[in-house]
């Protein structure tokens, strides 16, 4: 079965080579911030927010079988003083650090536990310099494809948008009426996605990560004929070469994105937020065939554009987006994933009926042509991953808000995913009931239904249709 790899970048070294490259991007992060914070402006956090919260994730298919357990405990906790809400063109620029970070601690197992650093900047003005969000493109961010920035999969079924890394200049127009503006990027950092923590334990990925769905534990060779044992080795690829890479980006706006008209366009020269896994096997004794993985970036150009009109009442808009990866570089003896330019559309249409918001959408995915380059292209093409996330979708989605006190009551949010040919469908929901000004009751689920068939296992869906997931919480903000 074709796979969808979130692989976990990991930064721990044996080697003495690779702790320099560690060493040498948080000394490059660190500059990057020292660089404005000896600005004189002092970090305005009157808005900060702080989180803590005990969570309960309960797996509740009868088929689930990627771990032992069934439900899990945790405890969160976070800080935000950046809004990421929505991107405002007449807000007030923030001067000093800013911050949107949480955590999670599993005492159950630790592979489950995380670091989620979202953004982390100093701004001065129009200059920013670290890791920060922004709107590039709205059908990026819709469909949660991470093609501009990377993503947290530690929940891949439930992907959160990280900032690039590097400085941002943005250039506002003077015009208060009609706001445009020009958004630039540039950097010698780039940081891949963050997906699930595993395990390698004599050649096998071990089953204590249910968000980390590992590779097939067999496969035939045609030299054999015979089903064989895979046994598995991560190679630790050079920090320094997947970290620091060149980016390009920059963006043109104009109008109040969810205020009347607006329109934006951006491009970005990039290496891809998703490693490029290539393969390469050779028989043991013991009917066993060494399976090593190799991990490295490839670069890619974005161009996208995205046209709506919004009121209070309702919004329309379309957005598109093409992405033209170019191939990664292996030697000869590596077997890897190859992927064709892919051109992307969405329109979306949406709706305020009293305190219901309705939204309804769909993406067009023409491409990418994806093939297997290598000398064991038949072999270990399903270890390799694919492209994205989804194929063409349709989805909809619905959010309340009824509080019958200030700090008292209710908000929801639905959204029901289906594939363009019936290959897949979803459903996530979330229930939070506020009881004060500082504690919330919440609960949260995940469904899918995945189709048995080639399109199917193109998408994350194939590989989770048995993490259905049920989760409460209770959550204090301070």
């Amino acid at each position: 079965m074709a796979r969808i790899w979130h692989f976990k970048l990991k930064l721990r070294s044996r080697g003495r080579k690779a702790m320099k490259g560690f060493m040498r991007f948080g000394w490059a992060l660190l500059g990057l911030i020292m660089t404005t914070a000896a600005l004189p402006a002092a970090a305005d956090w009157t808005g900060a927010r702080g989180t803590v919260a005990l969570r309960s994730d309960t797996f509740v298919s009868p088929d689930f079988d990627a771990t032992t357990a069934k439900q899990y405990g945790f405890f969160f906790a976070g800080l935000q003083t950046a809004g990421v809400s929505r991107q405002s063109r007449l807000e007030s620029m923030e001067s000093g650090l800013q911050a949107q970070i949480d955590g999670q601690f599993s005492p159950s197992q630790t592979t489950l536990s995380y670091l989620n650093i979202r953004q982390l900047y100093h701004q001065e003005g129009f200059l920013s310099v670290g890791r920060k969000l922004e709107n590039w493109s709205q059908l990026d961010e819709r469909w949660n494809l991470g093609i501009y920035q990377p993503q947290f999969r530690w929940n891949p079924l439930r992907p959160e948008s990280q900032g690039l890394t590097g400085i941002f200049a943005r250039l506002n127009g003077d015009s208060e009426k009609v706001p445009w503006g020009l958004l630039l990027f540039g950097s010698m950092i780039a940081i891949p996605d963050q997906g699930a923590g595993y395990s390698v334990k004599n050649g096998q990925f071990e089953s204590v990560n249910p968000w980390f769905n590992p590779p097939p534990k067999s496969g035939r060779f045609e030299s054999t004929g015979a089903v064989d044992e895979f046994r598995y080795d991560v190679m630790k690829p050079d920090t320094n070469k997947i970290i620091f890479n060149q980016s390009f980006a920059a963006q043109f706006f104009i109008g109040e994105i969810g205020n009347g008209f607006s329109f934006q366009a951006a491009y970005a020269y990039k290496p891809s937020n998703q490693l490029s896994l290539a393969a390469d096997g050779r028989i043991i004794p013991g009917n066993q065939i060494d399976v090593k993985i190799n991990p490295n970036i490839y670069y890619h150009s974005v161009v996208s554009a995205d046209l709506q009109y919004a009121s209070d009442l309702y919004e329309i808009g379309v957005g598109a987006l093409r992405d033209k990866p170019q191939d990664p570089e292996f030697d000869k003896e590596w077997t890897y994933r190859t992927f064709g330019q892919s051109d992307m559309i969405s329109p979306f249409v949406g709706v305020r009926l009293g305190l219901v918001k309705l939204r309804a959408m769909s993406i067009t995915i023409n491409g990418p042509d994806e093939g297997a380059a290598g000398p064991k292209a038949t072999e270990l093409g399903d270890i390799l991953q694919h492209r994205y996330t989804t194929t063409s979708a349709q989805a909809v989605e619905a959010s309340a808000r009824f509080f019958w006190k200030r700090h008292e009551g209710l908000t929801g949010r639905v959204r029901y995913t289906r594939g363009a040919s019936g290959e897949f469908e979803s459903v996530l929901g979330d229930l939070a009931y506020q009881l004060d000004s500082r504690w919330s009751l919440g609960a949260s689920a995940i469904l899918a239904r995945v189709e048995q068939n080639e399109l199917a296992r193109k998408t994350v869906y194939s590989e989770y249709e048995n993490n259905d997931l049920v989760q409460a919480g209770v959550t204090y903000v301070f």
